[in-house]
């Protein structure tokens, strides 16, 4: 069977962002879609990150996010936990981007965040362990769920596939860890973090896409 990829564009809450329309179809002959989220952050340096190329906002939780030389930064150096992050509508993603600069301080992503401080999964970094963490965090209490041997470093590509309450991490291909999270499973906003009083942190093309 050849393999056929079609492109369409989505109107409405994903923004026209693209669908790229995977095969082989359903038993119905029908190519399940697969939504693609991506910044590349190749736009002028500003204290406001914008928006990504495919047309959705970002937003602050707590902090804000710039423009660096083509990657993505925290703008402040207040002691607190600073995550932004996009809707996507999914909750079962796939999550990649790129360490273009490491922190003194614990920097990563979060994925199924409610869109505030108070209930969220994440993938972190914590200096100078090196250890990387898979986290439950909620204003009720926090548990970690996984570590991981090594840390973060310079240049390395960071990949989350998160499917229901399976969650594995890869970093530059390799399983980094893996855990199992049922809570928040159905959230669908996704994005990096930085936490402490540190915003050395860099980040570079990050893309979420529906699995």
């Amino acid at each position: 069977m050849a393999i056929q990829v079609r492109q369409a564009t989505r109107k409405g809450p994903l923004r026209d962002a693209k669908v790229i329309y995977r095969v082989p179809p359903d038993s119905a002959g029908v190519y399940a879609p697969q939504a693609d989220f991506h910044d590349r952050f190749n736009r002028a340096d500003d204290t406001d990150i914008g928006s990504m190329e495919t047309g959705e906002a970002w937003a602050a939780v707590a902090g804000t996010f710039g423009i660096y030389t083509n990657t993505a930064g925290l703008n402040d150096t207040a002691a607190v936990t600073s995550p932004i992050y996009v809707e996507t509508n999914q909750a079962d993603v796939e999550i990649t981007y790129v360490i273009s600069d490491t922190s003194a301080t614990s920097y990563g992503s979060i994925f199924r965040s409610h869109g505030n401080d108070t209930a969220y999964v994440y993938f972190y970094d914590f200096p100078p362990g090196p250890t990387t963490f898979l986290e439950f965090y909620s204003d009720t209490g926090q548990h970690v769920v996984a570590s991981g041997a090594g840390g973060l470093t310079k240049g390395q590509t960071v990949k989350i596939v998160a499917k229901g309450s399976l969650i594995n991490v890869y970093v530059d291909g390799a399983l980094n860890l893996s855990g199992t999270i049922a809570t928040n499973a159905t959230q669908t906003k996704h994005g990096p973090i930085q936490f402490g009083a540190e915003n050395d942190a860099r980040f570079d093309d990050f893309t979420v896409r529906e699995i």
